[in-house]
């Protein structure tokens, strides 16, 4: 049978249309209006187009603003002290912390660095330094680009490299092949905190570089792939333990040739999303434009 609404949940697309609408209202999901919602929604003209993006809709994790704020106090907070008293450096408090993270300087043992991809400045890694300043209150004299790392003195202890996504690894590894960072590890520790981050890249990431500390605020893995299928009936998809994962493939093929986009793009076939942006390891229905309506803003 081809993919299908089960009679079991055919009245789901209302029930989770309807929760989505009310998380929109109360200002729970930020960074995305009713009127693009709705647009989203026009792109899916069937049943079974409107099951698939209840479905979709039902496993997105989406971090709001406040959301990226906790992940970045806990960044600051937590996973940031923690490394450096491992550096034998003490604060009388957290609060003393935030307080000379705020204040800035240049006898500041610490320096957080822009994440940027190929030759050109990652967007994701920008916005995430101006959020870095914004919602974590971390002074702009402590943010620094990848081309200033050459240049800071001993008092430097640790950098930091903050991301929404670490995915395979491989666009952080080519990061730090192209900025030489292996080198730097003789002069401080290297900590990468990423937003969130897929199992299997951490683990390679964490294999082949030794020398980083990777510090995730969130690690999703093979139960958040959305054309996963079941443990003991691969063939059959989790998600509805139902329809076969063939099938769900076959129609998310048909609505991406409707709205041009290229299935090659699925990427680990997340289902990720953040006010600021959107990481390309999410599945490309969520945020491709034109001739689609977007969702999230990638």
């Amino acid at each position: 049978m081809a993919f299908h609404v089960p009679a079991a949940y055919e009245g789901l697309f209302e029930e989770v249309e309807g929760q989505f609408r009310l998380l929109l209202a109360k200002h729970i999901v930020t960074g995305i209006t009713e009127f693009q919602f709705n647009k989203w929604l026009t792109n899916f003209l069937t049943d079974e187009d409107r099951y698939l993006a209840a479905r979709l809709l039902e496993n997105l994790t989406f971090r709001s603003q406040d959301m990226v704020g906790s992940a970045i106090a806990h960044i600051l907070q937590c996973i940031l002290p923690a490394e450096l008293r491992r550096l034998g450096l003490r604060f009388p408090s957290i609060e003393h912390f935030m307080k000379e993270v705020s204040a800035g300087g240049a006898h500041q043992p610490v320096r957080f660095v822009e994440v940027e991809g190929g030759n050109q400045p990652g967007k994701s890694g920008a916005v995430l330094m101006r959020e870095l300043h914004r919602l974590g209150n971390v002074h702009n004299g402590l943010l620094i680009k990848a081309k200033d790392i050459k240049s800071q003195t001993a008092s430097v202890k640790a950098l930091v490299f903050v991301d929404d996504m670490l995915g395979t690894g491989k666009q952080f590894t080519d990061f730090a092949k192209a900025n030489h960072l292996d080198e730097e590890t003789g002069k401080r520790k290297l900590i990468y905190c990423p937003l969130a981050a897929y199992a299997d890249g951490l683990k390679k990431l964490t294999d082949e570089s030794p020398w980083l500390v990777v510090c995730p605020v969130e690690v999703f893995g093979q139960k958040h792939r959305f054309f996963r299928g079941e443990d003991v009936r691969p063939e059959v998809w989790a998600i509805d333990r139902v329809n076969l994962v063939a099938d769900v493939r076959a129609h998310m093929a048909t609505l991406c040739e409707r709205g041009g986009i290229s299935t090659s793009r699925y990427g680990l076939e997340l289902l990720i999303g953040f006010h600021h942006a959107t990481p390309n390891n999410t599945l490309p229905v969520m945020y491709a434009k034109s001739p689609w309506n977007h969702l999230l803003v990638r």
